[in-house]
């Protein structure tokens, strides 16, 4: 929706001929009025200026509903995206197709069309429907809680054990060539040559694994300002219950 002075728009798509499809504006309908009152009574719009955009999703908030009568029964609802620990203005609707960043409405039909999770809205609705939330945390912040550091570590060591248990295979090996150089034997060097370059390509394999590990946790939780590094920062958890003696572990 779209502030206009005074009043809200609703941002839609249109077509025609000439022009393809394109963005147009028309006046709230009865529900999204109904909408606007309420976000509008929790301050979450208080702060928006002529100009900006304010993303809402009805079907969100009934997705959310539907969860938590699903959860009367028991159990705990998990809820990992990117988006907004707050609610705010922003147009964060954005197209990816094949991996890479496109126009919103090009290539309808074969790009993906995404927008950011407000989860203060979600912890809204939760607490309506009578539920408890937990978070919202950032994803590296949950991750780091489950102890995906301590995890990465005892794959590492693994990797490495792996290693030192092939080259002192490969160093056994070594032994029995040069034993069959002091009985003066024919293929020493070429034995020994052979086991070198085993040994290389077991530290080359070491290395790498250590190097994708190291690689794949700072995809998951890293922080930085731009591209695929700011995952940690941009994706957030939640978690929704009705069970006063659940704490789920992350939170």
């Amino acid at each position: 929706i779209l502030k206009k002075g005074d009043s809200w728009l609703e941002r839609v798509v249109n077509y025609d001929l000439e022009r393809g499809f394109y963005f147009d504006y028309r006046p709230l309908q009865d529900d999204l009025y109904d909408y606007i009152r309420d976000i509008s009574s929790k301050g979450m719009i208080s702060n928006c200026g002529d100009g900006d955009i304010f993303e809402v999703s009805p079907p969100r908030d009934n997705f959310v509903k539907d969860v938590c009568r699903g959860l009367r029964g028991g159990g705990a609802a998990l809820f990992i995206d990117y988006g907004y620990k707050k609610s705010a203005a922003g147009d964060s609707l954005q197209a990816v197709m094949n991996h890479q960043y496109c126009e919103v409405l090009d290539n309808i039909g074969m790009a993906d069309i995404t927008a950011h999770v407000d989860f203060e809205r979600i912890a809204d609705i939760a607490g309506r429907c009578g539920a408890r939330s937990y978070g919202t945390v950032s994803q590296a912040q949950f991750l780091g809680s489950l102890g995906i550091a301590q995890r990465s570590q005892m794959l590492i060591n693994r990797a490495l054990e792996k290693y030192e248990a092939g080259a002192r295979a490969e160093a056994g090996v070594g032994v029995g060539a040069r034993g069959n150089l002091s009985r003066g034997s024919d293929n020493s060097n070429d034995s020994n040559d052979s086991n070198n370059k085993n040994i290389d390509e077991n530290e080359q394999k070491y290395i790498k694994t250590v190097e994708d590990i190291r690689a794949a946790i700072f995809r998951l939780c890293g922080s930085s300002e731009a591209g695929s590094t700011a995952m940690g920062r941009l994706f957030k958890a939640i978690c929704i219950s009705y069970d006063e003696k659940l704490y789920p572990a992350g939170f």
